[in-house]
């Protein structure tokens, strides 16, 4: 009889509802993964093997079969909410067991462990805890770290301006000029050959001859119209030009028109005036003094000729005076400076400073000058010392040797030791060629030299040491050694050579260098940094400005960084920043955390950086349906399933993650009702059987 098969039947349609609700008891369960009833017929197994009558005795539970299909993503707004789009589970540990398991549901425990609701804990790669750089490797319990973030001082700033081409200089900068020790004799009569030319320099471009056209002059102001003429043709080629005008007294004042080369229309803006004389006869042309001081040929008060003074190879008696420009430059007077922008940088111990940049218009198209200020404070100029002697101008000589006792000198630097510099034998053609070889010479000093700071000057070998300083000339050919340090209170010592003084040995070399008695400068108050610009707008150069502040917060002091300007311009519009970056920050506390795609786990800090703490490693199988079910949404790993093959996010066949979403169950609950009615249908069908064969062998046992 037909009872075997229908319970059977009734017991597999039972197993098929008991998967359908469980499929729709977890339909709103995160990660859940639908089951599914497999069945199998059941044959009797005949003594011969076979039988073309066979009938089968029934049907048989083969499998509850798991259906790892994607779930919807939903949203949720939490950031330790994580949604895997695609294969791959999240590995779990307690204590050592690890689980597998699509739920991404996670949160942080007592000790910072990103955990599910069951106290596992979320896998996958650790990360530096300095650099943020992932570590892969072993798998580690992913972990908040709490300790702040260490702040980092500015090494760069980014700035990006445009300065307005149509600014004027500021007020406040005045020019260099030299004024006439008296008013020439007027009429004035210029004679060619005799009393016409003078030799100039402006703002260190170069010497240039200068020749007033012969003519019989009526008043002060014709000579100065004449004269401005002539310079600025002379000056033609270059970017220098003056001003020359007759002030009250009568006297000539040549005053420059442009930038120095050290300063803006102001500091360092520079009239150097000398006599002519002609190199190849010796001949002396009296223009300089008949110009300037006002003095006929033959000076009145000594009977002497004023050309045979010169000729005899002393000084001028009659020089012009030669005034500097004013550097007027102050942060808190607007009209010292044309434009401003600032902006926050960081220093060692994440304190912040406020770095403010000041350009200032120069006389000299195309020319700026910046001055950079941290808190209102000027990163001062370095020391240095400054020579009276014009360098290639007579008396002085550029013969260099040691058998003229002056090629060697002592020098300390920052109040260093004292050191021997000794410069290579000349003669030197030019002021330039012996400014090199003083700057070779200060680069190749052997002994130990550090500077304030106590960093150690070494040249390349590794065996000389360099001095710390570096030459350079002025606008009037006067020697400067500057210190290499940028601080207050940095300086420069020049002295004659003590080992030849105390051999009694008579050594010049001060003396030509520098003239008597040098000079010495300690830090000033304030740098400046000059901005050229090309006709088309384009900055010249495009290399960093680099800045040195002392601090006094406890910090790492000098503060240095560099200023990149790549990219500003100079066109005829309204000054306006485009761009302020740097590199730097305070330190920060953990105040969040997210997930990238690729399963990086990032904290978040409050001063707005974020670093790595982690990534999160997915792993799949072969075969899925392997995998032994541990209830709470958890599988583990099983002989069927084969061993894991583990990854990052998006990496392999491994799905992305997504933060802040979670997976829905992946019940389809209109499939799970029909199929529920489809099963009870079965159901009764069954129980119809068992009815059946009832009335059959009812009927059997009525007979009579």
């Amino acid at each position: 009889m037909g009872f075997a098969q229908a319970l059977s039947g009734l017991n597999g349609a039972s197993k098929a509802l008991e998967a359908i609700g469980n499929n729709i008891s977890n339909s709103g369960t995160v990660g859940f993964k639908s089951s599914q009833a497999q069945f199998a017929d059941v044959y009797a197994t005949s003594l011969t093997g076979g039988g073309a009558s066979q009938v089968g005795i029934g049907v048989a539970v083969s499998k509850i079969q798991q259906q790892f299909t994607q779930g919807n993503i939903t949203t949720s707004g939490n950031p330790l909410d994580i949604a895997i789009n695609g294969g791959g589970m999240f590995r779990l540990n307690t204590n050592g067991t690890i689980t597998y398991t699509r739920t991404g549901q996670f949160l942080l425990d007592k000790n910072g462990f990103i955990v599910n609701s069951g106290g596992k804990q979320l896998t996958g790669f650790s990360a530096d805890p300095v650099t943020g750089v992932i570590v892969p490797g072993n798998y580690v319990p992913l972990q908040m770290n709490n300790a702040p973030i260490p702040p980092q001082a500015t090494t760069v700033s980014q700035v990006q301006a445009n300065l307005d081409s149509r600014a004027a200089s500021p007020s406040a900068m005045t020019a260099g000029q030299t004024a006439g020790g008296t008013a020439p004799t007027i009429p004035f009569t210029v004679v060619s050959g005799v009393n016409d030319m003078f030799d100039i320099n402006i703002d260190g471009v170069g010497v240039k001859t200068v020749t007033l056209p012969s003519a019989s002059y009526q008043t002060v102001g014709d000579i100065a119209t004449a004269l401005e003429l002539a310079i600025n043709n002379a000056f033609s080629a270059t970017t220098a030009s003056v001003n020359v005008t007759a002030n009250t007294a009568g006297q000539l004042v040549v005053a420059s028109a442009s930038v120095g080369t050290f300063g803006s229309q102001g500091k360092g803006s520079t009239i150097a005036l000398t006599p002519y004389i002609d190199v190849a006869t010796g001949a002396y042309n009296t223009g300089y003094e008949i110009m300037f001081a006002g003095l006929p040929a033959i000076d009145p008060a000594t009977g002497l000729d004023n050309t045979s003074l010169l000729e005899a190879g002393s000084a001028d008696p009659y020089p012009s005076v030669a005034t500097a420009g004013v550097d007027n430059f102050s942060s808190t007077d607007t009209n010292s400076f044309t434009a401003s922008t600032a902006q926050t940088i960081y220093d060692s111990l994440g304190n912040p400073h406020t770095l403010s940049l000041y350009f200032v218009k120069t006389g000299q198209p195309g020319s700026w000058q910046m001055y950079s200020t941290i808190d209102n404070i000027a990163a001062p100029a370095p020391g240095s010392v400054t020579g009276s002697s014009v360098l290639g101008s007579p008396p002085s000589s550029l013969d260099i040797s040691a058998a003229n006792n002056n090629n060697v000198f002592d020098i300390a630097v920052d109040g260093g030791p004292t050191l021997s510099v000794t410069i290579a034998d000349g003669p030197y053609p030019t002021a330039t060629a012996l400014v090199n070889a003083v700057n070779a010479a200060l680069q190749n000093v052997a002994g130990t030299v550090v500077d304030d700071t106590g960093a150690v000057y070494a040249d390349a070998d590794g065996v000389n040491l360099a001095v710390g300083a570096s030459a350079r000339l002025d606008a009037f050919d006067h020697l400067i050694i500057t210190s290499n340090t940028v601080n207050v209170g940095s300086s420069c010592v020049i002295t004659e050579n003590a080992a030849l003084v105390a051999a009694g040995t008579p050594t010049t070399t001060v003396t030509a260098l520098f003239g008597a008695q040098p000079s010495t400068v300690a830090g000033g108050p304030a740098k400046v940094d000059t901005l050229l610009f090309k006709p088309d707008g384009s900055l010249v150069t495009t290399n960093p400005v680099t800045e040195s502040f002392t601090l006094y917060t406890g910090a790492t002091s000098p503060l240095q960084f560099t200023v990149d300007l790549k990219g500003s311009s100079q066109y005829g519009i309204s000054f306006g920043v485009n761009q302020l970056l740097q590199d730097g920050y305070t330190s920060g506390k953990i105040s969040g955390l997210s997930v990238s795609a690729d399963g990086i786990v990032q904290g978040n800090y409050s001063n707005g950086k974020s670093r790595n703490l982690g990534q999160i490693v997915l792993a799949t199988f072969t075969n899925p349906n392997g995998l032994q079910s541990m209830g709470g949404n958890q599988w583990a790993e099983t002989a069927d399933s084969g061993q894991p093959i583990p990854g990052t996010p998006g990496s392999g066949s491994l799905g992305t993650v997504q933060s802040g979403a979670i997976e829905e169950s992946n019940v389809d609950l209109t499939a799970e009702l029909v199929q529920m009615i489809t099963q009870q249908r079965a159901y009764q069908a069954n129980a119809q059987t068992i009815k059946t064969i009832d009335q059959v062998l009812q009927t059997l046992v009525n007979l009579r």
